[in-house]
């Protein structure tokens, strides 16, 4: 028995750094060729939820990397469940010129991180920097110089105390599809001006922004080729509503936790013709809109009016025969006439939760 004892041994000596490897990604990046039967290049390093703790450890592992011509997505995500602190990642990128995908969320980069991003910048076609503790002057400071970004598709800034301040210097995004800065600090004015240099967004996602009708109006100007427009959680009244009615292509909306009412509502279902589903919990909702027969968006497939006081109107809702999604969740209307509905229409699948016969609406519907 005392033969065989070492050769467990043996096998953790062997193998243990290349596992150590494979846990920060580079250690993955070989792999069998199924034609040729030979080690192969991979082009993409990725981990999740990494520690705080480990960054710099994660930094000189990654700085270290022997192939970084190769690899073209880094994709890093933090801890969420962690507090970020001063510990930051720093990835020299400058040695890896073939990178077109950066993700790294929840991973402060720091003054230093957001610089070296520079060179690679006009090579990239995505970039999420969500919870970076971003500032304002941290992305001038990485913009500063550069007068277009030609290949960026997709940006993600969200839950970083961005401002209105700095917008102005940013570049052009000729090409960028889709942007999400939900939770910052961008109000009307950055967002305004956020939008202008985006000329072709598809898909804008803003939540809790402090947005009003102001940028409802700029959205409508700027972005005429918004597909999925996410706007939760803002201040948005019927007159904006009314604006954002002009988005002829728009297929997604999600307007919850602003105040469109009945208005707002009857000028988004008489005026986006392509509208497949519409989320709008917690909007004072109370009377039906007008003309309701004749304003029914004819690919309307999806319709959210949870926490709205709709029980005057309710059963009228048994003309929306398009309809595969009714969502009432905690609103005010009774079970008969939930009842009916499910009776009228057969082919939609209504979700009605707690329903209220009082009424109050809740601090964040969307969040319900």
């Amino acid at each position: 028995m005392s033969f065989f004892k070492p050769i467990p041994i043996l096998w953790v000596i062997l193998f243990c750094p290349l596992l150590m490897c494979q846990g920060y990604g580079a250690g993955a990046t070989l792999e069998q060729d199924e034609k040729t039967s030979r080690p192969k290049i991979l082009d993409a390093i990725v981990l999740n939820n990494i520690s705080p703790y480990d960054f710099k450890a994660f930094s000189s592992h990654i700085n270290k990397y022997r192939n970084p011509g190769n690899i073209k997505t880094l994709s890093v995500s933090g801890d969420a469940n962690y507090v970020l602190n001063q510990r930051e990642m720093e990835i020299s990128f400058d040695r890896f010129p073939a990178l077109t995908i950066v993700e790294l969320p929840y991973c402060p980069m720091g003054d230093r991180g957001l610089l070296s991003i520079v060179p690679i910048l006009r090579n990239l076609e995505k970039l999420n920097l969500q919870r970076n503790h971003i500032t304002d002057v941290d992305l001038a400071t990485m913009f500063a110089g550069i007068y277009e970004v030609p290949n960026l598709r997709t940006l993600t800034l969200s839950n970083n105390p961005i401002s209105s301040n700095y917008i102005h210097q940013l570049p052009i995004f000729e090409n960028l599809t889709e942007l999400r800065v939900d939770r910052t600090d961008l109000s009307n004015r950055g967002l305004c001006a956020l939008s202008s240099k985006c000329p072709a967004l598809q898909l804008l996602s803003a939540e809790s922004c402090l947005l009003s009708d102001d940028a409802a109006e700029a959205i409508s100007v700027n972005s005429p080729n918004l597909i999925e427009l996410i706007l939760d959680e803002n201040d948005i009244g019927p007159k904006g509503a009314e604006h954002l009615a002009h988005l002829q292509f728009l297929v997604v909306l999600h307007i919850s936790g602003n105040r469109i009412q009945k208005t707002g509502l009857n000028a988004l279902l008489q005026g986006l013709p392509s509208v497949r589903k519409i989320r709008a919990i917690g909007n004072d909702i109370m009377m039906a809109p007008s003309d309701l027969r004749d304003s029914i968006p004819p690919h309307l497939e999806d319709l959210d009016l949870s926490w709205n006081m709709i029980d005057a109107w309710a059963e009228q809702l048994s003309m929306f025969d398009q309809l595969r999604m009714l969502t009432l969740d905690n609103a005010r209307v009774n079970q008969k006439t939930v009842d009916i509905l499910r009776t009228e229409l057969p082919d939609c699948v209504i979700k009605a939760q707690s329903l209220k016969m009082g009424f109050a609406k809740p601090n964040h519907p969307s969040s319900q």
